[in-house]
């Protein structure tokens, strides 16, 4: 066997192999020795076919298995002789298998960059501490009774609370930005459906709507603060988007009685009251969740960055991308409409930027969990399968099935491995109390499309 290394970057290694045409023949003779034994064709006893008539029949079909299996052992022993630490199978480039001549092929191997985690004690992370306050309870009251509420369409300029059905206008063909309504192309555009609250700390912009009435149309100037961990602060996106209201309207909430209250509450709170606190508790512990995820990305990315030349894997980039896609069918309101502002050109380059960001942090819980010999802790697998079971009608049932699934299975692993990889992390950092408020807690969460 011959070999011819090619290094194309730090995680990429290509390679040609040759193997000679009497090695193949040898195994092409095996199989087909083999076959005769085993094959039944009419007119033959079993075991008695003669060679050249197996060959006739089977011999293409052998041949290209006795390719794939040399092709596959070659490999294997490659990574074994190498020690590399792949991310995927290897990807054949070329493959030349004439009959006769030497078996040649090219394959490039990617394996996952090192990380090195030496450094932690100068990264420096800020946690957010929240208290929640009466006046979130409130808030957080009147955002359960609008998700019940019924809606009454009205003739009168839109209100703070109201539910919106908007157009959004699309950019003239040319793709310059639209100045002036008259270019607007309307044929095309997307009905998306806003309520107005009276706050909405991730945007600025909408309450230019108030005062305008079913079939107005205006220029919006909207401007998107997308939290940025890695710099901790936000930025601001601004976007200029065309719109048309086609509908307003107006809630009727319902009352907080015992109703609306087992809605919400599987302990049947008694009085409104208790129930109150059954909210903080669940508020609480979203908090908890905002904040783990507020953290990973904080502290991941900055070990990522760390490695600068540890770029993300292609084979892990690319079921992020698909992810991000799946994400995309879902967005609704105000994610969807940033994605409007944005041309195709900048839609690829940021959900690139954040599946190769997600792909990256991946990479970073990868190599601390090797690193640390980490193993995934079943107690709280068993309560991470348990969490999402009850949000089921039969939650034994989906529980047994996340137990047996391996993809559903493989996912929450990741999620509870990656838990464990920030408890050590958030051990070699410097982590800093950020005193926050509730809503600003969750305007740090990266976006729908983060993982």
């Amino acid at each position: 066997m011959q070999v011819a290394r090619e290094v194309v970057s730090l995680t990429q290694t290509r390679m040609t192999v040759t193997l000679t045409s009497d090695r193949v023949q040898k195994a092409y003779d095996e199989e087909l020795a083999k076959a005769q034994k085993s094959v039944r064709i009419n007119g033959f006893r079993p075991g008695k076919i003669p060679l050249s008539v197996v060959r006739q029949r089977y011999g293409a079909a052998i041949r290209k298995d006795v390719v794939q299996t040399l092709v596959q052992q070659t490999i294997a022993s490659l990574v074994e002789e190498e020690q590399m630490d792949l991310v995927g199978y290897p990807m054949i480039e070329q493959l030349d298998q004439e009959v006769g001549k030497d078996l040649s092929f090219v394959a490039l191997f990617e394996a996952f960059p090192p990380i090195h985690l030496d450094q932690l004690s100068s990264l420096s992370v800020h946690r957010p501490e929240v208290e929640i306050t009466e006046a979130d309870v409130d808030e957080m009251l009147l955002t359960l009774r609008r998700q019940v509420a019924t809606w009454d369409v009205v003739q009168r300029p839109i209100a703070a609370g109201d539910r919106v059905t908007l157009l959004l206008g699309e950019k003239p063909v040319d793709g310059d930005v639209v100045a002036e309504l008259d270019d607007v192309d309307w044929s095309n555009a997307q009905l998306e459906q806003l309520m107005l609250i009276e706050s909405q700390p991730a945007l600025d912009g909408l309450d230019a709507l108030y005062g305008m009435e079913a079939g107005a149309s205006k220029m919006l100037d909207l401007t998107f603060h997308e939290y940025h961990p890695e710099k901790g602060c936000s930025i601001d996106v601004v976007v200029r988007m065309p719109v048309r209201v086609e509908k307003v309207e107006e809630a009727v909430l319902p009352e907080v009685d015992a109703e609306f209250m087992a809605r919400y509450d599987d302990q049947e709170s008694a009085d409104l009251e208790s129930f109150r606190g059954r909210l903080r508790e669940l508020m609480q512990n979203e908090v908890g969740k905002a904040v783990t995820r507020i953290l990973k990305r904080g502290v991941f990315l900055q070990i990522a960055d760390l490695n600068p030349e540890a770029q993300a894997p292609r084979a892990l980039v690319g079921p992020e991308l698909s992810r991000i896609g799946k994400t995309l069918e879902t967005l609704r309101g105000i994610e969807r409409i940033k994605l409007t502002g944005l041309d195709q050109d900048q839609r690829m380059q940021r959900f690139t930027g954040e599946a190769e960001q997600s792909a990256r942090i991946a990479l970073v819980i990868r190599s601390i969990a090797k690193a640390q010999s980490l193993k995934v802790n079943e107690q709280r697998l068993y309560e991470a399968i348990s969490k999402v079971a009850m949000l089921y009608e039969n939650p034994g049932q989906v529980f047994e099935f996340m137990l047996r699934d391996e993809n559903a299975r493989r996912s929450l692993e990741f999620d509870v491995l990656s838990d464990q990889a920030l408890e050590w992390a958030l051990g070699q950092v410097q982590v800093q109390s950020d005193v926050v408020g509730y809503r600003e807690v969750f305007a740090r969460i990266p976006s729908a499309l983060a993982g």
